[in-house]
């Protein structure tokens, strides 16, 4: 994996014929599953990074290098009380971006895989009558991630995004995350 990121890294920072484009956004990552997670972890901000390259001229298609960063507030309510602290993951993807429609609002399909850091912080707490301790939890594990997303351009060179992704983590419980993010694309 290392080496595709590499590779793909040199492509786009060398790529000469083709468009480069980097994009910035910050969202809200929804927790949805496993149940636990989303029961007991409440959105707290998602931030993005994207470089890519363009491989055609008509600027459809494109490959992607992704850098994620989300993180995840307890959710007090589904407690009587608790102590602890929050839960993070940070990814770094490799991806496909396919744009079918380029008009007045661009329309866009992604796909991308790679790998994961992620961090549970331990947890104390009374739900439900029932006394709950987590020790936490520290993984680097795979991640993959499909979306969608419109684009609207406000100038040459420069669009306002929106996505929404389904982003799964392969361990622990295959964690499911919907990041909704909104932000910039530069395209140069």
């Amino acid at each position: 994996m290392k080496r595709v990121v590499l590779i793909l890294a040199f492509l786009i920072l060398t790529g000469k014929s083709n468009a480069q484009f980097v994009s910035i956004s910050a969202g809200l990552p929804i927790p949805n599953s496993p149940e636990s997670f989303s029961n007991n972890y409440l959105a707290n901000y998602s931030a993005s990074a994207v470089l890519g390259l363009y491989l055609t001229p008509s600027q459809n298609a494109a490959v992607t290098l992704n850098a994620d960063y989300s993180t995840f507030g307890i959710r007090k309510s589904a407690f009587q009380s608790v102590t602890g602290k929050s839960a993070y993951q940070a990814s770094l993807q490799a991806g496909a971006e396919f744009t079918p429609i380029r008009s007045a609002v661009e329309l866009r399909f992604f796909a991308t895989a790679g790998v994961a850091r992620l961090q549970i912080d331990p947890l104390d707490g009374i739900q439900d009558g029932y006394s709950v301790s987590y020790s936490g939890h520290k993984t680097t594990t795979g991640i993959w991630a499909i979306g969608t997303g419109v684009g609207v351009p406000i100038i040459s060179g420069l669009s306002w995004i929106t996505d929404i992704r389904v982003t799964s983590l392969t361990e622990p419980d295959a964690s499911t995350i919907l990041p909704v993010r909104t932000g910039l694309r530069f395209t140069f």
